[in-house]
């Protein structure tokens, strides 16, 4: 498949399957003593990665917790299930990180809903 590069443009509706783990570090700021540096991993809400959730979080000050708007606007079981483990995972391998739920695809619940 195509790779994207962070200088290349990203395309309208562009959606790239995740087969494993995905991991990106991303670097926000100026000067390297002023930059924030994000771990990203992106396990698309695949089971089998949580065997590695100390990985994924030991040692982080914030968690982003994700969740797609339909799921979560439905009060969808497994939703709920997957985003109270990963929560569980986080306080256990990181207790002093802050919890943050991000909510994405609300553009596409807005369309589904009518709102």
């Amino acid at each position: 498949g195509a790779r994207m590069s962070s200088r290349q443009p990203v395309p309208p509706n562009y959606h790239q399957a995740n087969i494993c783990a995905a991991f990106h570090r991303v670097r926000l700021g100026g000067a390297p003593r002023d930059a924030i540096e994000l771990d990203v991993w992106d396990t698309a809400g695949q089971e089998r990665y949580y065997a590695l959730a100390p990985m994924f979080v030991r040692g982080a000050r914030i968690v982003l917790l994700c969740t797609r708007a339909h799921d979560a606007l439905l009060g969808d079981g497994a939703c709920v299930a997957q985003l109270a483990l990963w929560s569980y995972h986080a306080r256990l391998y990181a207790p002093d990180a802050a919890l943050l739920l991000v909510v994405t695809h609300v553009d596409e619940a807005r369309a589904a809903f009518g709102a």
